[in-house]
């Protein structure tokens, strides 16, 4: 065997031996594509569990009793909008602003009357077509002072209200439930942590079984650019003696001549 062949023999030799290589690390491979699969699917279970919990506190926030069109005394005027009874909160929102009361500050609610036409305090409307005036009741909304300069309650006036009575029932009712809300949001808020905790470890295991299939597809991929410089290197010294043959027949032929 001369060099050339013994060249060829170790070459064909390595490319077999990586190949064999390659093979070994199969099922590593796909073991490693397996743990990282599930240790994702893991995250995304418990990224939606912190998800529900945060929909279920959003729920609480945002769940409402009770709402009605009112008017609400903005100042020296009248501004219209939606009155909404929450499990924390009193909540308006109009045409020219907005204000929250919190249950937990409200400290009386009285009853009065009001006069007023059915559109009074919508912007241009209430001027152009305001209706007829009709008799309904008025809230008023006395809360603890929010800054410590103020000596009087604040009052919040409510007025063009249906059923203002029961209005004035339900936010007392809600009053009495706050600490039942307190617990709820304790309880959520513990479920919350113990998600997000869940979360953080899921998150790591998928960190470490990633860092696991790049480790074994850095493996197999070092082996096969390895087999694949030794054949394309096959490649090319068979391409060249190809060519060099090609050459000595066409020497021989034109010798012939």
């Amino acid at each position: 065997m001369d060099r050339n062949e013994s060249g060829d023999a170790e070459r064909l030799l390595a490319i077999h031996q990586l190949d064999e290589a390659i093979k070994k690390k199969e099922p590593d491979l796909t073991a490693a594509r397996e743990a990282r699969n599930l240790a994702k699917q893991n995250e995304d279970r418990c990224r939606q569990g912190v998800k529900a919990v945060d929909r279920q506190v959003d729920t609480l926030k945002r769940e409402t009793h009770r709402t009605a069109s009112v008017a609400y005394l903005n100042g020296a005027a009248l501004d219209r909008g939606k009155l909404t009874l929450g499990n924390q909160s009193l909540r308006y929102l109009g045409w020219r602003g907005k204000i929250e009361l919190a249950l937990e500050h409200i400290v009386m609610v009285e009853i009065g009357n009001s006069h007023l036409p059915p559109r009074c305090g919508i912007p241009l409307v209430s001027r152009l077509w305001a209706g007829t005036p009709r008799n309904r009741g008025t809230l008023l909304v006395h809360r603890r002072p929010l800054a410590v300069a103020v000596s009087n309650p604040t009052l919040a006036v409510l007025a063009d209200v249906e059923d203002a009575v029961g209005w004035q029932r339900d936010i007392q009712a809600r009053q009495g439930l706050l600490s039942d809300v307190a617990r709820r949001h304790a309880d959520l808020s513990s479920d919350r942590d113990r998600s997000t905790s869940a979360l953080q470890d899921a998150s790591q295991s998928l960190r470490e079984a990633q860092a696991g299939l790049d480790r074994v597809e850095r493996e197999i991929g070092s082996l096969g650019a390895q087999r694949d410089k030794l054949q394309a290197q096959q490649r090319e010294i068979d391409s060249a003696r190809k060519r060099a043959l090609a050459q000595e027949r066409e020497a021989l032929k034109n010798k012939s001549k």
